[in-house]
């Protein structure tokens, strides 16, 4: 069955809101190293975190939602950095996902323009997650 009722922007700000405000302090940030392409059917266990002592998956913090155009709203959390330290294999970073710190569930995923080699001091990967709701004819 299909639905035609629409919401209004500010109402699918302040759902969003509400999500933001549930699971926003929850939520980790993390890399991988395999070759994926993350899609709607990804899981966490898709992703292949680096092994190297350098990493660990950190908190992120989702900022307020904004007028994306095109009937969506976009939310952009702060840019996390990751460094490596140059004490452990080379590893390849392919992208990056954001999950729920309490159970690990895959909220979303993306891979960086170009994969990057972590391999010297310093290499480091700095992302910034963000995901869009879209609403048709949003008024």
């Amino acid at each position: 069955m299909a639905y035609n009722d629409q919401m209004t922007k500010t109402q699918t700000v302040n759902l969003v809101n509400d999500w933001l405000a549930a699971h926003a302090p929850s939520v980790t940030v993390g890399l991988f190293t395999n070759d994926v392409v993350p899609n709607a059917n990804s899981i966490s266990a898709d992703f292949i975190e680096p092994t190297g002592s350098w990493y660990a998956a950190v908190g992120g913090t989702y900022g307020q939602p904004f007028d994306a155009g095109n009937d969506t709203i976009g939310i952009l959390m702060q840019s996390v950095e990751f460094n490596y330290t140059g004490t452990d294999a080379s590893e390849t970073i392919h992208g990056y996902t954001v999950n729920l710190a309490s159970d690990g569930t895959l909220l979303h995923a993306n891979t960086l323009p170009t994969p990057v080699v972590m391999a010297d001091t310093l290499d480091n990967v700095n992302v910034q997650p963000g995901f869009s709701v879209s609403v048709p004819n949003m008024a």
